[in-house]
């Protein structure tokens, strides 16, 4: 059985998760979008991760398109590849609450 149908693996990721959300505090959260039908539908563990987020956080959360994030420039910044659409996708929120 896949982690993602093991509900001590989704009760430990939202241990994870609310612990994460009670130290950094957050006043937004950003989400990439994720489409929920067609043919590129967001998978099964996608959809539960960001259900987890959504039930516990408490600050604001705006859903993030995948073509907001590739047009969003990051002046340069030298991150790892695997940070840099979570770093676009924030900076297009912040840019949105602005």
């Amino acid at each position: 059985m896949g982690a993602t149908r093991s509900s001590d693996a989704l009760r430990a990721y939202q241990s994870a998760v609310q612990t994460l959300l009670n130290d950094a505090a957050p006043d937004l959260m950003a989400i990439k979008e994720k489409p929920e039908h067609g043919a590129m539908q967001a998978g099964a563990a996608a959809l539960k991760m960001e259900g987890i987020l959504l039930a516990n956080t408490t600050c604001r959360v705006t859903f993030v398109s995948g073509a907001r994030i590739n047009k969003c420039e990051t002046d340069g910044e030298k991150l790892f590849a695997y940070y840099q659409a979570a770093f676009k996708a924030a900076l297009a929120a912040i840019k949105d609450a602005q």
